[in-house]
């Protein structure tokens, strides 16, 4: 049996000295209140505030618990700034 992925438990990084983006108004930076269920998808939006000069952009998403049944790897999610 796989266990539901519960997207609150989960910490975005934005390496390179960028800051997190936290409007829960336009419904940025708040994470969906319902679990996963294995084999579901869920959507939601995290932003950072990269400096002006950056041409290239890297936001990392990590689980914070591992301790169920299921591993769960670091997403990490690269782009570059037009």
């Amino acid at each position: 049996m796989r266990s539901p992925l519960n997207p609150s438990l989960f910490q975005l990084s934005c390496p390179g000295g960028a800051d997190e983006v936290f409007d829960t108004d336009s419904g940025v930076g708040s994470t969906p209140d319902a679990h996963v269920l294995w084999g579901k998808s869920q959507s939601w939006e995290e932003a950072c505030v990269f400096a002006k000069t950056a041409n290239s952009v890297q936001i990392e998403l990590t689980p914070m618990d591992t301790s169920g049944d299921v591993w769960y790897r670091t997403a990490i999610f690269t782009g570059s700034v037009r």
